[in-house]
């Protein structure tokens, strides 16, 4: 059977598509994909249940990964999705909040979060405070080397 725009593309074998994400997303995100596995599999197993799986993966935040490459998860998921279903790839979804990196503001309150650790006992004091600091030095440091 067929329409106006040509023939309906056949119909897709949700296991074996949600097998095919969670292996991208394995791929993708190494041992850091559990989470974003759990996600297409959980999701009703339809065009639209897989779409709103996609977007979640988008939104999803995993410790030490950038929000960037779950964008870039998202849309190779979302053209994979559209290969499959014969729908043309939509538009790429607004991008992840920017990185600490790359704001106008990113070396503003170093200068508060040095007085935050002095006052709060050094690193022993404020083990996820440093943490923290030592996660944005290290994003910081990587915008200032060459690509």
């Amino acid at each position: 059977m067929s329409d106006a725009s040509g023939p309906l593309p056949p119909p897709i074998d949700w296991a074996a598509f949600v097998a095919e994400l969670e292996a991208l997303a394995e791929a993708s995100l190494g041992n850091r994909a559990q989470g974003i596995k759990n996600v297409p599999a959980a999701a009703d197993q339809s065009d639209a249940g897989i779409q709103l799986a996609i977007d979640q993966v988008a939104k999803m935040t995993l410790l030490f990964v950038d929000p960037v490459r779950l964008d870039d998860l998202a849309d190779e998921m979302r053209a994979r999705l559209a290969g499959r279903s014969g729908k043309p790839l939509p538009a790429r979804q607004p991008a992840a909040p920017e990185s600490i990196a790359d704001s106008a503001e990113a070396g503003r309150d170093w200068p508060l979060l040095a007085d935050s650790i002095a006052d709060s006992g050094g690193c022993l004091g404020s083990t996820l405070l440093c943490a923290g600091v030592a996660v944005a030095a290290v994003f910081v440091l990587e915008s200032l080397l060459p690509a």
